[in-house]
């Protein structure tokens, strides 16, 4: 069996150097080989000597961060190559204290259009018709000058507002 070489290019999700401490596993598709390494990582890493065979081994590749949310995909690694990959990792919505969001006006006319044509059946506005506009924005507001509210489910919220908000408005714990 031959050996291939993985290069990885880490950011978050604002593009930024990763700078983290990262756990990456392969876990092969054909066989019962797992490969692990913990490792202090900035932006790029290289691995050496994974085992591949002939035109490619199928690996399932897992990269866990300390401070982001994990992300995993499969990759095919062929004898001999090197295979190079972007990977941005999305925030832990666990880690995050506040949001500063933009005011309706303040997002983008493109996100405003999509805002104000939504009809999203969980959204129904008191009476009838769909929330739709300015209204989406308004539980973002919450979170400019204080600690977040939650309405009903925290977890949903969470991952609802953090969805929603560009990673430049987000504020984590360290």
């Amino acid at each position: 069996m031959g050996k291939a070489t993985l290069q990885l290019e880490l950011s978050n999700a604002a593009g930024a150097d990763l700078n983290d401490f990262l756990r990456i596993e392969l876990f092969s598709a054909t066989s019962s080989t797992h490969t692990e390494n913990n490792t202090r990582v900035q932006r790029n890493i290289t691995v050496n000597g994974i085992e591949a065979a002939g035109a490619g081994t199928v690996y399932k590749l897992v990269l866990t961060p300390s401070n982001y949310r994990l992300v995993q995909f499969f990759i095919t690694l062929a004898d001999g190559h090197t295979l190079a990959q972007k990977v941005a990792f999305p925030v832990d919505p666990a880690r995050v204290v506040a949001i500063q969001a933009p005011t309706f006006a303040g997002l983008d006319p493109r996100v405003q259009t999509v805002l104000a044509q939504s009809e999203i059946p969980r959204f129904q506005a008191p009476g009838s018709g769909f929330l739709q506009g300015w209204i989406f924005t308004k539980p973002l507001t919450c979170f400019r000058d204080s600690k977040p509210v939650y309405s009903t489910s925290l977890q949903s919220q969470r991952r609802l507002r953090c969805a929603m908000a560009p990673p430049a408005w987000i504020t984590t714990t360290a």
